[in-house]
């Protein structure tokens, strides 16, 4: 899902530093949490509660599932996310 986010337009523009950037932190990812109705049914009520996008919101749930107590994001769409993230989830966002 992450990938699916991230990766297919570098890939398609022959952005070759930004993939290798991605490359690298993907090989160290330890845990992935799998996609599933479960996974997907909360955020899915996020999103449409609080205009969201739907990409934020799943990879927020992913994190949570999987015990995270930090995330990292490129994506800049933040304004919204005080209001729904849970506190216990820091979320840093990077520029690339």
């Amino acid at each position: 899902m992450l990938k699916l986010a991230v990766l297919p337009k570098p890939l398609y523009f022959r952005r070759a530093e930004e993939v290798e950037f991605y490359e690298t932190f993907f090989s160290a990812v330890r845990d992935w949490a799998p996609l599933s109705a479960d996974l997907s049914a909360h955020p899915f009520a996020l999103a449409s509660q609080h205009g969201l996008a739907g990409m934020d919101t799943l990879h927020v749930a992913a994190a949570l599932t999987l015990g995270a107590e930090e995330m990292v994001t490129t994506s800049s769409s933040r304004r919204a996310t005080p209001r729904w993230i849970p506190a216990r989830l820091v979320v840093r966002q990077v520029l690339l």
